[in-house]
C-alpha cells in the first residue's frame, strides 16, 4: 500500500514536472525561435527595399525619399 502511494505520489509529481516545464519553456522557446526569423524578414525586406530603390526610375517618382523614409521607421522597429 505505501510503495502505491509513493509511486503514484511519483507520478503526480512528474507530471507537474512535465507541465510546469512545458508552461514555462514552450512561450521562451517560442521567442528565441522568432527572433532570427524576424531578423531574416527584416533582412529579406532590406534586400527588397534596395533592390526597389537601385532600380533606375526611382528618380523619376522620388521613390527614394519614400523608400528611405519607410526603411528608417523599419529599422526603428
Amino acid at each position: 500500500m505505501v510503495i502505491l502511494i509513493f509511486y503514484s505520489v511519483l507520478v503526480w509529481l512528474i507530471l507537474l514536472f512535465s507541465a510546469y516545464f512545458l508552461i514555462i519553456t514552450v512561450p521562451i522557446h517560442l521567442a528565441l525561435l522568432a527572433f532570427p526569423i524576424k531578423v531574416l524578414f527584416s533582412y529579406s525586406l532590406l534586400k527588397t527595399v534596395r533592390l526597389i530603390y537601385s532600380a533606375p526610375f526611382h528618380s523619376w517618382f522620388n521613390l527614394g525619399n519614400i523608400f528611405n523614409s519607410v526603411f528608417s521607421k523599419i529599422r526603428k522597429l
